[in-house]
C-alpha cells in the first residue's frame, strides 16, 4: 500500500480477531495535547482484507471500528 507501513502484527482487535495494522496517515498534534493522531487500517493476516480501522493519540486507541460480517445480496433488506 503506497505510503503505508506495518506498525502492529497479529494483535487482537476489539471484535476478537487477529489483525495486522497498517499506518497510512499521521496528523499534527491532537487538540489539547502534544501527541500526534494516527490512522491505521486493520487487515486480516491471511486474506489481507480490511477488517477495521483504529485511531490512536500517541499509543492510546481513541476510536475505530471492526467489520464483523459482509455479504453481497440481490436487493436491500436481504441477508447473506
Amino acid at each position: 500500500m503506497p505510503g503505508g507501513s506495518v506498525v502492529d502484527h497479529l494483535f487482537e482487535t476489539a471484535s476478537g480477531r487477529r489483525a495486522v495494522a497498517i499506518e497510512y496517515h499521521t496528523r499534527d498534534a491532537y487538540p489539547g495535547t502534544e501527541e500526534t493522531l494516527r490512522d491505521q487500517w486493520l487487515l486480516d493476516p491471511q486474506t489481507y482484507r480490511v477488517v477495521g480501522m483504529r485511531m490512536l493519540v500517541g499509543e492510546k486507541v481513541v476510536g475505530g471500528n471492526s467489520l464483523v460480517a459482509a455479504a453481497v445480496v440481490d436487493k436491500a433488506g436481504e441477508r447473506g
